[in-house]
């Protein structure tokens, strides 16, 4: 039996691979809703000029160099975007002026020896080459200083190259340990500090040097240096700032109203301004105030929000900020002007960490989970809605971070590990369901939560760092079997599978009918790992080899066709996934492989995927539910979704479900539910719900025991007067293997004319031919029915109709929704239908509108 379960629609099928083949075009499964970054995350401010900003672009593929985005200061305008090899490294690009300058090797670990200077507007490169043999102490547009450590010291003679030509010593001697500070879009002039602690400035046109009157500065400013020193008054430690033109004249200082410990000086016009934390604010929040330079006091903030700075030779400051949805950089200067955005920050995506698929609810960790919460997030494979910490049937995800890193989830259940930080010989951990919770012990590791999330497996101390394997109920922590810990498990629904002793037997007992089943497994297999889907089990060798077995049968197996340096090997309902790696260009790209378990094994890829990197590695999560979906993570590290359906899932499934009546001739009459599963049906029974609507509306749904496992073909119930009931089957085999829910069909029982209401001209009559015999004429203009209080999308009024009868109309409370004319050649009766635009809570108004008569004899309310 082939079924095809499709959760969603979903667009571009894989190509089917051909045998052997390795380079091949692909196709992306479907995409799952995206999480945006916060600001805080977003800010990635790299370098500034005082004419262009270089921020962090974190849109990359995974394996791709990291990139720089550069943006005009004046108007916002993206220029270019450039590789960036070393994020917060020596070879990280930095702006200059009107330049990108750029350290680099000439051939790999030969060590720096390269200048690229770059001009944004045009691109045009001039390279400077250097010997490699020295230290790069320093470097800007078109120069370089460099020195080698004399003996045993870190001391060097500092020597500048130039585009120009120029390469000579400075006559200075540096710690090449330090490097020196250069002034935004000036290339004339470098600071270096000798090793008594002198200060000089060196030409860097010219190579000349000569010493400066002030000890090592941290800023400079409208020609002067500044720097502060500590100086304990009235009780507390404070900053005195001090400053001295760069020619060596004009002392000054002054006592800032700050402590000491904040003394993060920045340049701000021709004086400086305090980053500080606020106190409404952390440290990635901070705010920046302008020190007036005559009383000490700090000045209003001119910016807060603050994620990152830059200042400039031009005495402005360009900052990330957070103070709007998705962050913006922007530039401040000392004018009594607020930030001018440069422009606003495009949200980034979050990464996915890990995904797990269960009966087509999706739960996902992500990579950046600082929104103070470390918790689990769920969606649903059809029609996906964002991201949500609510996960289904209500279950919460809130949890703290090693509960994140450790969480499980199947069939609705979550495991998560409550015990924090601390020993992970025996750890406690949390289930939680839909009505309940309850904790476990589990010792050597956490425990193992079953497919359908019905049983989970609690490691268990057996005495000398040995642990046997104790498998209880999920909810009722029943025990239903213990196995020893040396042998590879699966938990499927209420399935327990294991090998025997020597491995060459997996047995399976299933804890709800004591049924027992075997299989013969003969291969040589080291390192086992075992999974279970339906009637399938897949058999991991040292992660090197896979085997498929058919539990449906007592022996035999497919070996899966894998490669060296495939991984990942999951199984799903019909199917075997696993990462595979493809040639493009001179790099390997990890994709997706999904093979069938239908004879003849039909292959086909999807990618690229996420798997160059060890951590957070592939992520594959096929539906453990058996449904023919999986998700996978992209090489974006996002989630996606698959509608494998042409794998052939071997799951039961409803072919027909129908009700009869859909609305009944007369009140409280039965109702007849019909159900059949498709063909070839072997062992499958059926489970029915029902639920009913009324005045309150619909009910939740229930399950009868004595509609459990039901052979078939039909249940029947009685269906009380003016209400509704909707009945869906499932159908399930001996393996625990179900189809979806049917959709619902539903029976309507009609009220009597007599549990109306009657207003102005009406007589009440008898007719045998009634419903239960009796029948409400409305004989004049404005006579009227009702019915109070009712829930309803649509009504069916029951009456007469021949050539001396009149009109009726509907109305809820006063909206008017449509008239019946029961005026006709032929004398019958009718039942006829009208319908609401939305599901209504009103009453129900049928009058009269003609001089003729009305024959009501009830009506039936659908919802």
């Amino acid at each position: 039996m082939v079924v095809a379960l499709s959760l969603m629609v979903l667009v571009g099928m894989a190509i089917v691979a051909p045998a052997g083949a390795d380079e091949m075009v692909m196709t992306q499964g479907v995409p799952l809703p995206k999480r945006e970054g916060s600001p805080f995350i977003a800010s990635g401010l790299s370098s500034a000029s005082a004419q262009f900003v270089a921020v962090d672009d974190y849109q990359t593929e995974e394996g791709d160099a990291a990139r720089l985005a550069i943006h005009r200061i004046s108007d916002g305008v993206l220029v270019r975007t450039i590789a960036n090899p070393s994020p917060g490294g020596t070879t990280q690009p930095r702006l200059d002026g009107q330049s990108i300058i750029q350290l680099s090797e000439s051939t790999y670990q030969g060590g720096i020896d390269t200048l690229t200077t770059t001009d944004v507007d045009s691109g045009s490169a001039a390279i400077l080459s250097f010997d490699a043999g020295g230290n790069v102490v320093g470097y800007g547009p078109g120069w370089v200083l460099t020195c080698v450590a004399e003996g045993s010291t870190d001391n060097c003679p500092l020597r500048l190259r130039t585009a120009a030509g120029v390469n000579t010593l400075v006559g200075v001697v540096v710690n090449y340990s330090k490097k020196i500070s250069t002034a935004d879009g000036d290339e004339t002039r470098a600071v270096v500090s000798t090793p008594s602690g002198d200060q000089w400035a060196i030409n860097t046109i010219t190579g000349s040097a000569h010493q400066l009157a002030y000890p090592e500065a941290r800023t400079v400013a409208g020609g002067r240096a500044f720097w502060a020193t500590d100086e304990f008054v009235d009780g507390e430690h404070r900053n005195r700032l001090h400053w001295r033109n760069l020619d060596g004249t004009d002392d000054g200082s002054v006592l800032v109203n700050a402590p000491s410990y904040e003394y993060d000086f920045r340049a701000f016009g021709d004086r400086v301004a305090l980053l500080r934390v606020p106190e409404d604010g952390d440290f990635g929040h901070q705010e920046l105030r302008p020190v007036n330079l005559t009383t000490g006091v700090l000045e209003p903030r001119v910016a807060h929000s603050i994620t990152g700075l830059r200042s400039l030779a031009d005495g402005k400051v360009v900052l990330a900020l957070s103070d709007t949805s998705s962050g913006r950089i922007a530039v401040v200067g000392d004018d009594d002007q607020p930030p001018r955005t440069v422009f606003t920050r495009q949200p980034i995506d979050w990464k996915v960490d890990k995904l797990k698929l269960s009966g087509g609810q999706l739960m996902s960790t992500w990579q950046e989970a600082r929104d103070a919460d470390q918790e689990l997030y769920f969606t649903t494979a059809q029609s996906p809605q964002p991201w949500s910490t609510t996960g289904p049937l209500g279950i919460t995800g809130t949890v703290d971070h090693k509960a994140v890193d450790k969480a499980q989830y199947s069939g609705g259940v979550v495991l998560t590990d409550a015990s924090g930080s601390g020993s992970s010989d025996d750890r406690t951990y949390k289930l939680a369901w839909p009505g309940g919770t309850r904790t476990l012990k589990s010792a050597f590791g956490a425990p193992a939560l079953g497919n359908g999330g019905t049983l989970i497996g609690r490691n268990v101390d057996a005495g000398g760092w040995v642990k046997s394997i104790e498998v209880q109920s999920t909810e009722s922590a029943e025990v239903k079997a213990s196995l020893p810990g040396n042998r590879a498990f699966a938990l499927d629904r209420t399935w327990i599978w294991s090998f025997s002793a020597d491995g060459t037997i997996l047995n399976g007992m299933d804890t709800a009918s004591s049924a027992i089943r075997q299989h013969a497994f003969p291969q040589a297999c080291s390192g086992r790992r075992l999974q279970v889907v339906d009637t399938s089990a897949l058999v991991t060798c040292d992660d090197t080899a896979a085997f498929v077995l058919d539990l449906t049968t007592t022996s035999g197996s497919w070996a899966v066709p894998l490669v060296s340096g495939d991984l990942a090997v999951r199984l799903g309902g019909g199917y075997v996934t696993w990462v595979h790696y493809v040639s493009s260009g001179d790099r390997s790209v990890p994709v997706v492989k999904v093979a069938s378990l239908l004879p003849g094994h039909e292959t086909r890829t999807y990618g690229p995927a996420r798997g160059l990197s060890l951590q957070p590695g592939p992520t594959l999560a096929p539906d453990d539910a058996g449904l023919p979906t999986m998700a996978y993570v992209d090489s974006r590290h996002q989630a996606r979704l698959l509608d494998l359906s042409w794998t052939g899932s071997v799951a039961p499934q409803v072919a027909l479900a129908r009700v009869s009546p859909a609305v009944s001739a007369k009140p409280n009459a039965n109702a007849t539910f019909t159900f059949a599963g498709g063909d070839n049906e072997s062992q499958v029974t059926y489970s029915v719900a029902y639920r009913t609507h009324g005045p309150s509306g619909f009910s939740a749904w229930v399950e009868p025991d004595a509609w459990s496992k039901l052979a078939g073909p039909s249940v029947t119930r009685k269906v009380a007067s003016g209400t509704t009931v909707c009945f869906r089957v499932r159908a399930q085999d001996d393996f625990g293997r179900s189809s979806a829910w049917s959709a619902s069909n539903c029976s309507t029982s009609p009220l009597d004319d007599r549990r109306l209401s009657a207003y102005g001209t009406v007589t009440r009559d008898s007719s045998a031919s009634a419903m239960e015999s009796t029948l409400s004429v409305m004989r004049k203009k404005g006579a009227s029915l009702v019915r109070r209080g009712q829930r309803f999308h649509g009504v069916y009024v029951y009456a007469w109709r021949g050539p001396n009868e009149g009109s009726v109309k509907v109305y809820a409370n006063t909206t008017y929704l449509g008239t019946i004319s029961l005026k006709s050649s032929r004398s019958g009766y009718v039942r006829v239908l009208v319908k609401s635009s939305t599901a209504r809570y009103a009453d129900v108004r049928l009058v009269s509108s003609s001089i003729y008569r009305a024959r009501i004899d009830g009506i039936a309310l659908m919802p």
